[in-house]
């Protein structure tokens, strides 16, 4: 691994430096998986949502199609 330009720096703020970028490059990673994740989640619900309206949508015809029998 390339040292981090900020290790260049005189005294020990290089290293400071470098690992705040390093704990930065951490988190934008850990976001990334994150909206990933919030992604999915959001496609599993549409999913699930469609097939609650499919299925309620077939019993309101199943109950009409028997109110039509019994009239």
């Amino acid at each position: 691994m390339e040292t981090h330009w900020c290790r260049k720096l005189k005294g020990g703020i290089g290293r400071e430096i470098e690992n705040m970028a390093l704990n930065a490059e951490k988190l934008q990673r850990e976001k990334k998986e994150l909206l990933r994740k919030l992604d999915s989640l959001e496609r599993e619900i549409k999913i699930q949502e469609h097939d609650l309206l499919e299925s309620i949508n077939q019993e309101w015809s199943r109950e009409e199609i028997n109110t039509a029998r019994f009239i």
